[in-house]
């Protein structure tokens, strides 16, 4: 059930993804516009590599059923569960974080991945 993402053609081979989403197409455009200054500079980058890391997540990692219990089992205990689809907690993630590509984007993913995924299996370089 993961998502196809949104692609630009390209020759890279399959394992190059350029996604082409106009929110953040057009996100990146104002970011690498001359005008644009910070502190905007620092929102949009967040704001591209925050839906970048969506569109990754959907399409690209595991997922898995569930059953879990929600708060409305107290007041439901026959409805008050979640069954259906959810990203794998246990996949184990890395990002790295390289002071001349900046620090922003990992810092975004790293965050992300944190609150997806068990902890334990997140690791920043």
């Amino acid at each position: 059930m993961n998502v196809r993402l949104q692609e630009l053609e390209h020759h890279y081979g399959p394992r190059v993804h350029l996604v082409s989403h106009p929110l953040m197409l057009s996100w990146l455009a104002k970011l690498c516009a001359p005008e644009t200054h910070q502190p905007l500079i620092e929102e949009l980058i967040t704001r591209v590599y925050t839906s970048l890391f969506h569109a990754v997540v959907n399409s690209q990692f595991p997922i898995k059923q569930v059953e879990s219990m929600t708060r409305m089992a107290e007041f439901h205990p026959k409805e008050g569960y979640y069954r259906g689809t959810v990203v794998d907690p246990s996949t184990r993630a890395v990002t790295v974080n390289l002071a001349r590509a900046g620090t922003i984007p990992s810092a975004i993913v790293y965050r992300e991945l944190n609150y997806l995924l068990n902890p334990e299996g997140v690791r920043q370089d």
